[in-house]
């Protein structure tokens, strides 16, 4: 989990710095939704899938230790840049790193727990999406607040650096610490393990997943309605901060610590509430709480993404991103759980890579950029972000509940 939270602190922290990362690089919202998410989820998610192979083969922790050193280092990297590609580069960086951990994360933690207890488990680290976004949003803002009347420094051969860049810088530098601790930890015995799967080589592994998706109908749909859920999730967390201030005119330190407190205490509300939900029912009930988690929250957060352009005052606003935060928040671990569940043990670390490649090709690649681009070329003015979020979520959300409902339908059988 302390992993998790450096990996969304180093992937959340540019949301904050939305503002004046377009005032010092002169950019458009598209060029900043770019930066927000494709740069990132272009190697997040198609390395995702080779991370996941190799978890089932090689030892998850040293995995993981070598990917937060290396996301790290990116994102410190990302204090030093000169100008945009720069900057686009070492986000790559940051995603080619962090596509280590899940995959191999969701298998240590499945060899740890038995499976009636599992969704509690993977909700609690999944806490770690929201612990790391709220501290990058607070400790951000307070670095943000220390450091924005510094002028920019210059360092050698005409090498500046902006004032938001330490915010970069200190954020990536811990993550070193924590890399030496993932190390150390004890590697777990892996439960059932086929050594028949062990025989497929990297470069099969599209065919792998093409097998694994035409053999499980109900994984096939699980990929469709959590991808388009992401897509919300996503575009709320890239630019929830920016329509705060922009269309609701919150200063830096009251949407720092509002999206902080939001972040670390409501989101991780939402994600323990749908794990306990989860695991109160055994065997086939269980399975049916569970894909009743998907159906509910996404039906849910339709008219509240749909509100949100009609809120007139910033604590209107703040509520209605309170729900949605934790509606946002509640399937996460389930998710999880449910494949796990769904999967045999062999396939697991491939299972869940090829999740999380959904999740981010079509989520984290175009949920922020969709906003950007519809604020910049629909609705042609910034102030209109609030009502770009919100079509893009209720857009997104309508084929996601599509979908869960498929699910539900295949999971009951």
């Amino acid at each position: 989990m302390v992993a998790y939270i450096c990996s969304f602190m180093d992937r959340y922290i540019l949301n904050l710095l939305v503002e004046p990362l377009k005032r010092d690089m002169q950019l458009s919202d598209t060029a900043v939704g770019l930066l927000l998410g494709a740069s990132f989820a272009l190697f997040y998610a198609t390395l995702g899938v080779p991370a996941g192979f190799l978890a089932d083969r090689v030892s998850r922790k040293n995995l993981i230790a070598a990917g937060i050193a290396l996301w790290s280092l990116m994102t410190a990297l990302g204090g030093v840049a000169q100008n945009y590609w720069q900057l686009f580069l070492t986000r790559m960086g940051v995603g080619i790193g962090e596509a280590t951990l899940s995959p191999a994360a969701y298998s240590f933690i499945a060899d740890l727990f038995p499976r009636e207890k599992l969704a509690s488990a993977l909700s609690f680290y999944s806490m770690g999406i929201y612990l790391g976004s709220g501290m990058a949003y607070l400790a951000g803002g307070k670095i943000l607040d220390w450091v924005q009347d510094l002028p920019p420094i210059e360092l050698f051969n005409q090498v500046h650096i902006f004032n938001w860049q330490w915010v970069l810088i200190a954020a990536g530098l811990p993550g070193l610490l924590v890399a030496g601790g993932v190390w150390g930890l004890h590697e777990p015995v892996r439960k059932e393990v086929d050594t028949h799967h062990r025989q497929v080589v990297l470069l099969k592994l599209p065919i792998a997943i093409w097998q694994l998706l035409q053999s499980q109908p109900i994984f096939r749909w699980l990929c469709i309605a959590s991808a388009f859920f992401t897509v919300v999730s996503y575009a709320f967390s890239a630019w929830a901060p920016t329509a705060l201030m922009r269309v609701w005119h919150t200063d830096l330190k009251t949407t720092s610590i509002f999206m902080g407190l939001l972040m670390m205490l409501g989101a991780p509300a939402g994600v323990i509430m749908g794990g306990i939900w989860a695991d109160t029912r055994k065997n086939v009930k269980q399975i049916s709480s569970q894909t009743a988690i998907f159906t509910f929250t996404a039906a849910g957060l339709i008219p509240v993404m749909s509100c949100l352009p009609l809120m007139s005052a910033a604590w209107s606003a703040m509520l209605c991103f309170t729900v949605a935060t934790l509606l946002l928040s509640a399937p996460v671990g389930v998710t999880a759980a449910f494949l796990q569940r769904i999967i045999s043990p062999h396939a697991r670390g491939l299972a869940s890579a090829s999740l999380l490649l959904f999740q981010n090709l079509l989520g984290l690649g175009l949920g922020p950029t969709l906003v950007a681009l519809l604020t910049d070329y629909y609705f042609q003015q910034p102030q209109a972000v609030a009502k770009s979020l919100s079509l893009t979520s209720v857009v997104a959300l309508t084929v996601s509940l599509l979908a869960f409902a498929r699910v539900a339908k295949l999971a009951g059988k």
